[in-house]
């Protein structure tokens, strides 16, 4: 509709479940790292497909965190009136108490309304709170920092700043380096296609460095600085929609036997279990299975990785038998 509106071609592809596992193996290998960002499957067959026509494109990666154009940055309906009734102090002390505490319902609301990004933020690289890391991984490869451990010499680079600044401090540091850019550039370049980043250029870096809270995120929603600007050239409805990232479904692709019996492989392999609980693996993957939980992410992290140390450790890992 916006290529019609605009005067530009549009191609499309509409990707299979069949072509979306087939792809994963060299999506793995071409990244050199696991890497479970779902979006990185779909960005490898757009890289594929631009590469029929050009050479180099032009990404808008690094407008988020630079705008704030991630819902998570926003305060939902009841943490705004939250914020507005109850004192910060008060906040402070409720969000502390929730930290010490055993998990209940509430708990995250009181976390959120606290605003302490530096115990409670993450962002989009969270799959499992820290309390269930024990139930995944085998002891011996438990051992590291946590992931709030290793985002606070981060976190203490902007100590005294709001929230929000926080937030995306740590997304541009964390987030937009070790994902967003990361898979990218990979993609890309595994189809020997150039990608260049306007939005991170020095020059509108600082520009954004200096936009105050209230124009990148208030009532009216996030990113608003830049669909200001947006709007001199789209329709309002394009440059006030929301933001829409790079769907997958595979929510319910792994409801199919057919790929439930993909996974599985993968989960119940011998060297799996070197690395994980493999019975609390299948576990998710049967409840999910059943239609009893949304436990995608916590499926597709491990699979990714058991994909890529495949590929690396067992297929390539093998001496190779020559001829006498």
């Amino acid at each position: 509709e916006l290529s019609d509106k605009l005067g530009v071609e549009n191609v499309r592809k509409m990707i299979t479940a069949d072509e979306f596992f087939g792809a994963l193996e060299d999506i793995q290998y071409h990244m050199d790292e696991p890497q479970s960002n779902l979006s990185s499957v779909p960005l490898w067959f757009l890289a594929e497909m631009a590469r029929k026509d050009v050479t180099v494109v032009l990404s808008g990666e690094g407008a988020d965190e630079l705008f704030g154009g991630y819902a998570y940055y926003e305060d939902t309906v009841p943490v705004r009136k939250y914020k507005k009734m109850v004192p910060l102090p008060v906040r402070r002390a409720l969000g502390n108490l929730a930290l010490h505490m055993p998990y209940f319902k509430g708990h995250n609301f009181l976390v959120k309304g606290a605003e302490i990004p530096e115990k409670s933020f993450l962002g989009q690289a969270l799959v499992w709170p820290e309390r269930e890391v024990d139930d995944v991984l085998k002891p011996e490869y438990n051992t590291g920092d946590g992931a709030f451990e290793l985002a606070a010499p981060i976190y203490a680079r902007v100590k005294g700043q709001p929230e929000l600044v926080k937030k995306q401090y740590l997304d541009m540091n964390m987030w937009l380096p070790g994902d967003i850019l990361l898979k990218a550039d990979k993609m890309c370049m595994a189809h020997s296609l150039e990608l260049r980043v306007p939005f991170l250029d020095r020059k509108v870096m600082e520009f954004a460095e200096h936009i105050p809270d209230r124009y990148r995120i208030n009532e009216n929603g996030n990113k608003q600085v830049l669909r200001h600007a947006a709007n001199k050239s789209l329709p309002d409805e394009w440059a006030t929609r929301p933001k829409v990232g790079f769907p997958v479904p595979i929510v319910y692709w792994l409801r199919e036997q057919k790929w439930y019996d993909y996974v599985k492989e993968y989960f119940t392999a011998p060297w799996a279990s070197e690395f994980f609980d493999t019975d609390e693996l299948m576990r998710l993957l049967d409840l999910h299975f059943a239609g009893k939980g949304d436990f995608q992410r916590k499926i597709y992290t491990p699979l990714v990785f058991l994909v890529w140390y495949k590929r690396f450790f067992i297929d390539e890992g093998q001496p190779s038998v020559q001829a006498a």
